[in-house]
């Protein structure tokens, strides 16, 4: 038996899977202020990343639910640099977190 792709059927596919990344992405993205987990990308960025966040006005909150990353809080144009990624700390991944008095 040989079946047909319907085109109907990849259009549904792609505006699902667009639907989806798009949601996963807005709900990953960094927030320009406040709490984010940062995933070092190689040893050297997992070595330098603590100092690194100090130097760059951030805080670090905790350890994160990743070998070597942290929860910090700052400004993600500030934190933001080469062999890290910056994601949104949501409570569910990273779990709860102190809100800064300020």
């Amino acid at each position: 038996m040989i079946y047909a792709v319907r085109p109907a059927w990849l259009l549904l596919t792609a505006q699902l899977l667009l639907a989806t990344g798009g949601v996963g992405w807005l709900t990953l993205r960094p927030p320009v202020e406040g709490a984010m987990l940062m995933i070092p990308l190689s040893k050297e960025a997992r070595t330098a990343l603590p100092q690194s966040v100090i130097d760059r006005g951030g805080q670090l909150l905790r350890m994160g639910a990743f070998p070597g990353s942290f929860v910090v809080h700052g400004r993600r144009d500030a934190l933001a640099r080469p062999g890290m990624m910056l994601i949104a700390a949501d409570e569910a991944l990273c779990g709860p977190h102190k809100k800064d008095a300020r």
